[in-house]
C-alpha cells in the first residue's frame, strides 16, 4: 500500500470516527434515535451484538467483554491494518432507533450503526 493510499485511508477513518463520536455524544454512548447518528450519510450497516453476535470481528481483542455483554463504541476496533478492518460506530441504539424490518430489537440485541474501513 502506497503512502498516498495510507494517507487517504486514515483521513477517511478520521472523518468517520469524528462523526460517530460527535453524533453519539460519547458521554452516554447512546444515540437517541436513528437520525442522531452522523454515520447515516455513509450508508452504515446495522450490527446486532447479542448472544449470537460476531464479537471477534468487530471488537478489540482486549475489550474485556464476553458474549452477551453490550460494548461501548470505544470497544470496537479502531485501527485498520493489513488484512484487518476498523469500525466507526454509533450506538448502542435505543430500541426506537432500530428499523423494524431488520428483525433486531434493542431488548434482545445490542445494536450499532457501523461503517468499516479496511486495510489492504
Amino acid at each position: 500500500m502506497g503512502a498516498k493510499n495510507i494517507a487517504r485511508l486514515f483521513a477517511r477513518l478520521s472523518v468517520l470516527f469524528t462523526a460517530a463520536l460527535t453524533a453519539c455524544g460519547e458521554a452516554g454512548g447512546v444515540a437517541a434515535n436513528a437520525g442522531a447518528c452522523g454515520l447515516l450519510a455513509y450508508d452504515p450497516q446495522l450490527v446486532g451484538l447479542g448472544p449470537a453476535g460476531d464479537y471477534a470481528k468487530y471488537l478489540k481483542s482486549d475489550a474485556g467483554l464476553s458474549v452477551g455483554q453490550c460494548p461501548s463504541s470505544r470497544a470496537f476496533r479502531s485501527n485498520p491494518s493489513e488484512g484487518a478492518c476498523a469500525y466507526a460506530v454509533c450506538g448502542p441504539l435505543q430500541p426506537s432507533a432500530i428499523p423494524i424490518h431488520t428483525g433486531l430489537d434493542g431488548g434482545s440485541s445490542c445494536c450499532f450503526w457501523v461503517v468499516g474501513v479496511c486495510g489492504i
